[in-house]
């Protein structure tokens, strides 16, 4: 007996079977770090989410939104001026960074050097 008629029918393109998506939700320390006047931030993502990305100073004001916005799975860099939201320069010392997306949060230190 032919196994083919014995179970019917083959399935040639499997259905509702999801691949792994090889991106994991991780923040990434800046580089360079110390830096002046211009820093990377690298952030990736498993699966799309609302995203935020903030900088905080060391007394947890709030310096700059760098993300706010849902964004797919993948990696992202994002590039840091050392300015604030009113586009003036931030000050040398440390600040740190935030990521937040639903069920991860991550914080680093940076150092900004005269």
């Amino acid at each position: 007996m032919d196994i083919l008629r014995f179970l019917g029918h083959v399935i040639e393109d499997p259905v509702g079977i999801e691949e792994p998506s090889r991106f994991v939700n991780a923040l990434h320390q800046n580089y360079p770090n110390p830096f002046n006047p211009i820093t990377t931030v690298v952030f990736s993502l498993k699966e799309k989410a609302h995203v935020s990305l903030k900088i905080y100073n060391v007394v947890g004001q709030l310096v700059r939104i760098l993300v706010n916005e849902e964004r797919g799975p993948g990696e992202y860099d994002v590039i840091w001026k050392r300015r604030n939201d009113r586009g003036e320069p931030v000050a040398s010392g440390v600040d740190f960074y935030r990521m937040v997306r639903k069920n991860f949060t991550d914080t680093k230190k940076m150092v900004i050097i005269k």
